[in-house]
């Protein structure tokens, strides 16, 4: 039995679960975001620089993905995106885990 409290007094159940089910899809997204994306922090605390940022972060998580043909790790993002790696080390990067992941996709 899941108990969930809730200040909607007069909303039936199938309601309130359904809320709850899109409010657990969006803290799914948000830790995804914060921890692979690295979005832990702001850049920008208006409406339209966050929309922005999470926008931008979106999009290169995405061509990465195309790129090297699988999930991008923490890694790729975080070495390049913090200013640990310049652009020929990410891309010898992205080299290593698109090999990696074809390899993988042969294997299994």
């Amino acid at each position: 039995m899941l108990r969930i409290a809730t200040n909607m007094r007069f909303a039936p159940a199938e309601v309130i679960a359904i809320l709850y089910s899109y409010r657990w899809t969006a803290e799914i997204f948000f830790r995804f975001y914060k921890q692979l994306m690295g979005g832990a922090h702001l850049i920008s605390h208006s409406q339209n620089g966050i929309k922005i940022q999470v926008f931008c972060a979106m999009i290169a998580y995405l061509l990465i993905h195309l790129r090297v043909g699988g999930k991008p790790s923490k890694r790729t993002f975080g070495y390049y995106f913090t200013g640990l790696a310049n652009k020929e080390e990410l891309l010898a990067h992205l080299e290593k885990v698109r090999k990696q992941a074809a390899a993988s996709m042969l294997r299994g």
